[in-house]
């Protein structure tokens, strides 16, 4: 018999992390899980497909945050 799947919908996706030998990980706020006690860990395969938004998002902040530092003019 099949056992379903819960799929919770992820709020925001915020910096990752990269632990030697391990895949990298992004920081998953939940939706209805204000609490920062419900945040999690999670690797990129448990979020293709169901928050692929999210974390375009956060992908796209990341590059954009990293082309802003280095176009600073010195004065």
């Amino acid at each position: 018999e099949d056992e379903e799947t819960e799929v919770y919908e992820v709020r925001e996706i915020t910096p990752s992390r990269k632990r030697t030998g391990h895949p990298a990980e992004y920081h998953v706020k939940w939706v209805g899980f204000p609490d920062p006690s419900w945040d999690t860990w999670e690797p990129i395969e448990n979020l293709r497909g169901t928050a692929d938004r999210q974390l375009r998002a956060f992908q796209d902040k990341q590059v954009n945050g990293t082309k802003k530092k280095k176009s600073k003019k010195k004065k």
